[in-house]
């Protein structure tokens, strides 16, 4: 149980057993005086001010967490019938916590930012046995202390239930989530797991603010996730992913603990990004305690998939961890013709080399042999009439005889962290990332005039990509006078070189008959017209102080940014080299409210150099943006839930968008200005441990407020919105989980997610209708039917239950992505 979240989610019903302690059992709690006699000297914080009422106990330790900033973590009934006795006044959070305890019979460790409770051992006849408290300094963020902990709460863990209360992204330390002035959203392992993601964009569609799936069902790979109306680019574990042409990385969601995503300009911390915000992959990091599972899965498209999950200590002392988790699976696909497969192994080990100093390692490898195809068809028969008829949700615009596409990726790195006693510590996050992609593919440029015959064009594209990123960071935390500091200075650097060689064909390909296609024909593989040799670089200096005064806490920082880039077009010789600097800033503030209750304001600015050229060869212009936000959240007493609500307004200058231009395929224009303002709210609840919910909506109005292409031939975008941003969102889930009787261990669970109608170009010719779509789960642990089961568990997902024909988005008349019609993935999994 993590109290300041809450009570305990579902594992703790679906296991037979209790869960391992998180903590061995150091200290019975006597009375204050001898709790506080027996800590260690660094563990006397700063005093603070206090006010907590003699109430129940796991509601005492929920206003304790808030008031302290320290997460406490307990086993439920553990917490059942005790009551708590009433702290008031200026305490360390030791002194504090020693006081609540007195009578109840508890034991707790503290380890770096987490406090850990559990039942003193006893001596015969149940006398009490008194010894020390034990503190362990974690220096508070990606130490191995926090990594290896049991405690789901932490930064970098799979939360509790669908609830999670603590994250890195926002500000690269540990910091609950309540007490951080910007909108975070965070889709734990547990909503992974029970709505069976089979990617990035799908664990996001249950997310305010975000427009996870705009590319439909295409299957190629690229994560293309929007956020507040702008593209998000992903991070892995605090660090930018690669994000070049078709060298785009994709992540299997099985290897993820957790996805999170900040809401809003991010550049204060991570350098160059577009203002929506960014998502930040976590990856399962090694475990202490011993961890397996295998999983086999079958589902529509002919899809098999198998995985492995598997970890815990490697040495008697706990001192060498591992993680290990893969994936392989084949699939046909909802496109006649196309198929994916993929191979995926995630190793990671975690060595604590002394008391202060903690490295983990993180490998990936992924081959992705048949990596999808990008599936684009023309508004006309998917969005607009079509005198022929409805263009099939199948339809395959290319030629199995030509399509290929395939891709490896690669990565490596480590994060290690070393703490100089109670105010510093020292980390340095590192990783190399390589990409190669090949593809050659027939796609269409529309109709012909009969509405039936589709123009068709060749395109080939191979390219490889290696990038290195590391950022090293100091902290510092430490008092002056009534105000507690945590100090960030950071600098990190970012180097990408990549090749990519192209091409394209219009002239004289087979056309295809959309309505009765043949396939089979003889297709001209295009000459390269584009061989470029690229090199980017990113230096950023920042520093960021999170001060803490009583019940404020006040967020500011600043960042310097240097970006340059240098493109050399083999073909024609020309060589491009753009060079940007920009700083950066964001401030806020939240106040916490006795209850849960924490209002917030901040003020965040962005830029991101635009490297590349338009039709017409003309150079990008850097982007920059700005942002308002202000909002509530709330973390209720006693109740494993967590809400926010927030309004802001967005504004991004010199904005790049697709070429309406159906024969400038692949270029881009700039239209100058795009403001976003809206509102966003998301809850994620246990109101029982059996019973989970989410629910989100969000308001967007987007417009372009300023363009420099007001007059030309395809006519005038200035006060439109931008194609593919709907204007209202929702969703909704809800599981339950039946314990007890002859059902016990049933777990069902349904979602509506409702995606409103947008704009299918940058005109706004046309609309793409709304869509509001159903899923469904169905589960059951085995176990409760004979000790053979025990660790069995089956499932049933369906996606888009009442299968609903929809396209997902349209970027102009002949450019449209079908919407995944009912997909069911069934999963029997085993865990020991």
């Amino acid at each position: 149980m993590v109290v300041q979240g809450g009570f305990a989610g579902r594992d703790g019903l679906r296991n037979k057993r209790s869960r391992r302690a998180a903590l061995a059992a150091l200290l019975m709690t006597a009375g204050p005086v001898a709790l506080t006699a027996a800590a260690p000297a660094q563990a006397q914080d700063a005093a603070r001010s206090f006010d907590i009422p003699a109430q129940p106990l796991a509601n005492a330790l929920t206003a304790f967490g808030q008031q302290s900033g320290l997460q406490v973590s307990a086993q439920a009934p553990l917490l059942e019938g005790r009551t708590s006795q009433a702290v008031k006044g200026s305490l360390s959070s030791m002194q504090a916590l020693s006081q609540m305890l007195v009578g109840t019979g508890l034991t707790f460790r503290m380890v770096g930012t987490t406090v850990s409770l559990e039942a003193a051992p006893q001596a015969a006849g149940g006398t009490v046995l008194l010894g020390p408290v034990r503190v362990e300094e974690s220096g508070g963020s990606q130490s191995a202390a926090n990594t290896a902990a049991t405690d789901p709460q932490r930064p970098t863990g799979p939360g509790e239930g669908y609830v999670a209360t603590r994250s890195l992204t926002a500000t690269k330390t540990d910091t609950p989530i309540a007490r951080t002035p910007q909108a975070i959203s965070v889709v734990t392992s547990a909503q992974i797991a029970a709505q069976a993601a089979q990617s990035v964009p799908q664990a996001l569609r249950y997310t305010s603010g975000v427009q996870a799936e705009q590319r439909g069902v295409n299957t190629d790979g690229e994560e293309y996730v929007f956020g507040r109306g702008f593209r998000l680019e992903e991070y892995l574990d605090g660090l930018i992913l690669p994000d070049v042409s078709y060298n785009i990385a994709s992540y299997e969601p099985y290897n993820l603990e957790r996805v999170e995503v900040l809401h809003g300009p991010a550049s204060v911390l991570f350098g160059q990004a577009y203002p929506g915000g960014i998502v930040n992959l976590v990856s399962k990091r090694p475990t202490a305690d011993p961890l397996h599972e295998v999983q086999l899965s079958a589902g529509s498209w002919n899809r098999f998939q198998g995985a492995v999950d598997l970890g815990g200590p490697l040495d008697a002392g706990g001192d060498v961890l591992y993680r290990l988790t893969g994936v392989a699976r084949h699939s046909d696909s909802q496109i006649d013709h196309v198929e994916t497969e993929r191979y995926s192994l995630a190793p990671a080990v975690t060595v604590r080399i002394d008391k202060d100093t903690d490295l983990t390692v993180l490998g990936n490898v992924q081959y992705d042999p048949k990596a999808g195809y990008y599936n684009f068809v023309p508004s006309q028969g998917t969005v607009t009439a079509n005198p022929n008829g409805k263009v099939s949700t199948s339809l395959d615009i290319g030629d199995p005889s030509f399509d290929r596409h395939s891709r490896t990726q690669w990565g490596l790195g480590y994060m290690l962290e070393h703490r100089i006693g109670e105010t510093w510590t020292l980390r340095q996050n590192l990783r190399y990332t390589h990409i190669r992609d090949s593809l050659d593919n027939v796609f269409t440029y529309g109709f012909q005039p009969d509405l039936r015959t589709l123009n068709r064009y060749t395109f080939t594209n191979h390219e490889s990509l290696g990038q290195i990123a590391v950022d090293n960071q100091v902290q510092a935390k430490f008092s002056t006078g009534a105000l507690e500091h945590t100090l960030l200075v950071g600098l990190d650097y970012r180097r990408i070189d990549y090749e990519e060689r192209y091409g394209s064909d219009f002239a004289g390909q087979p056309t295809l008959d959309a309505f009765a296609p043949v396939y089979g024909q003889s297709f001209t593989m295009p000459a390269y017209s584009g061989d470029e040799d690229v090199g980017q670089d990113q230096l950023g200096l920042y520093a960021q102080d999170q001060i803490r005064v009583g019940k404020l806490d006040i967020l500011a920082g600043l960042r310097q940014d240097w970006a340059g880039s240098t493109d050399h077009e083999r073909i024609s010789g020309q060589v491009t080299k753009q060079n940007d600097s920009k700083l950066t800033g964001r401030v806020g503030a939240v106040y916490s409210f006795a209850g849960g209750l924490s209002p917030y304001v901040s003020y965040a600015t962005s830029f991101q150099p635009t490297v590349g050229t338009g039709y017409d060869g003309s150079a990008f212009r850097p982007t920059t943006g700005e942002q308002y936000e202000a909002g509530l959240k709330y973390q209720p007493t006693g109740l494993n839930a967590f809400a926010t609500v927030s309004v802001f307004h967005l504004t991004q200058q010199n904005v790049t968008t697709p070429d309406p231009d159906p024969t400038h395929t692949g270029f881009s224009v700039q239209t100058g200005e795009i403001r976003s303002r809206g509102v966003e709210f998301e809850l994620h609840a246990h109101p029982v441990p059996q019973l989970g919910l989410i629910a989100t909506y969000t308001y967007l109005d987007n417009k372009v407020t300023k363009s420099n292409d007001t007059e030309n031939a395809f006519g005038n975008n200035l006060g439109k919105r931008p194609f593919g941003v709907p204007r209202q969102q929702a969703s909704g889930w809800a599981d339950y989980t039946f314990d007890g009787g002859h059902i016990s261990g049933l777990t069902l669970g349904a979602g509506v997610r409702y995606v409103g109608s947008t704009y299918g170009d940058s005109l706004n010719t046309f609309k793409v209708k709304a869509s509001t779509l159903v899923d469904a789960l169905a589960s059951i642990d085995l176990s409760g039917m004979g000790e053979a089961l025990e660790g069995w568990k089956l499932s049933v997902n369906a996606s888009n239950l009442l299968d609903k024909r929809y396209v997902a988005y349209c970027q102009s008349a002949s450019l449209c992505a079908f919407g995944l019609r009912r997909t069911v993935l069934g999963s029997l999994a085993y865990r020991w």
